[in-house]
């Protein structure tokens, strides 16, 4: 948080993995980063490259 103020940030880009670990942690630093004058901002998800899409076969 120091560096924030420091240095003067003016937002915070969030690229945690898609999980719950992730997820928390995103949460935890948003509401840290509240009181500051920055965008917090989380990048897009989709399908992780190594997951799997179980189809129902017909």
């Amino acid at each position: 948080m120091e560096r924030v103020q420091q240095l003067g940030v003016e937002e915070v880009i969030m690229a945690l993995s898609p999980t719950i670990e992730g997820d928390t942690t995103i949460y935890y630093l948003s509401k840290k980063l509240k009181d500051y004058p920055v965008k917090v901002t989380t990048i897009a998800r989709g399908s992780p490259s190594a997951g799997s899409w179980n189809m129902p076969t017909k």
